[in-house]
């Protein structure tokens, strides 16, 4: 099944003026707040995979709720993506802790 992603809002809960990034449940990354904060204003790839993720967890969300229609292996595959998602932020987070050290 093709969501076609398209559709999505994307987040409005990143505040870059407050140096806060709340994320719907709670803050991601929340023990490296500054480090996100920093990457969320300059890096764009950070930033579009961060975007990227929050759609997913909204949309996994959604279809958790039953609130949007997704099969059982859409809904997974959406999951699975989310992860590799935070994973690849992950390593950014931290070849920027190594490169900032």
């Amino acid at each position: 099944m093709n969501m076609g992603y398209g559709y999505l809002s994307m987040p409005t809960n990143i505040n870059f003026d407050t140096n806060t990034v709340i994320y719907q449940g709670g803050v991601m990354f929340e023990h490296d707040q500054e480090i996100v904060n920093s990457l969320l204003n300059d890096n764009k790839d950070f930033k579009r995979l961060y975007e990227k993720h929050d759609v997913l967890k909204n949309t996994v969300k959604e279809a958790n709720e039953k609130n949007i229609n997704v099969d059982q292996i859409s809904l997974e595959g959406l999951k699975k993506e989310k992860l590799i998602l935070k994973d690849r932020m992950a390593t950014i987070i931290e070849d920027y802790k190594h490169s900032h050290a």
